[in-house]
């Protein structure tokens, strides 16, 4: 059996037990070591905080799955899979579950020394850079980052990284923005 989260309505969580997933040849199966919850994201499926007719109201239909970043070891591999080995360690975006049957290519490799702890933020670090991508930092540029939770702390890290001057994060948080001065902000507002 695989355990998992389910958010069955509006405030309401549960652990439930569901039947494993059969495996096939292109699949790998991944058992988890730890699942990052994004408190952002999945406070506003949890509670509903969302107006009909948004992209939220489209992408949260109770019953909900929450979770999206997660790390595990592959303890089983499809015939036709060569290219990931029992025993490896991989990223997953997928739900808050004890198991997950996926495609291999879906799995993203863990590098040797790299702690679970620290793999697991992988699926936060990945909506950053993306938004750093789309909007496409460059040398001088200037950025304010509003709001500094996890997502945030990491776009203030990607957009310091790739040169932008003067990276300004805003936040109520004081201790969110100390770790945002941290990362590379040049400015914090407290609002």
């Amino acid at each position: 059996m695989v355990t998992r989260l389910v958010f069955p309505e509006k405030k309401k969580i549960v652990v439930e037990e569901v039947a494993e997933q059969k495996l096939g040849t292109e699949d790998i199966r991944v058992k988890a070591a730890k699942s990052l919850m994004s408190t952002g994201t999945e406070n506003i499926a949890f509670n509903g905080i969302f107006e009909p007719g948004t992209g939220w109201a489209r992408w949260v239909k109770y019953p909900f799955l929450p979770g999206y970043s997660l790390v595990g070891t592959v303890t089983e591999v499809g015939a036709e899979v060569t290219q990931i080995k029992v025993g490896d360690r991989v990223a997953l975006r997928r739900e808050h579950a004890s198991e997950h049957v996926v495609p291999w290519a879906e799995a993203i490799p863990i590098p040797d020394g790299v702690q679970w702890e620290d793999a697991a933020w992988f699926g936060l670090a990945h909506i950053a850079f993306m938004g750093a991508r789309a909007v496409e930092y460059k040398i001088g540029d200037s950025v304010l980052i509003i709001g500094v939770g996890p997502i945030g702390q990491m776009a203030v890290r990607w957009a310091y990284a790739l040169g932008v001057d003067p990276v300004i994060a805003l936040d109520p948080s004081e201790k969110r923005l100390t770790m945002a001065a941290g990362g590379g902000a040049t400015a914090t507002l407290a609002c």
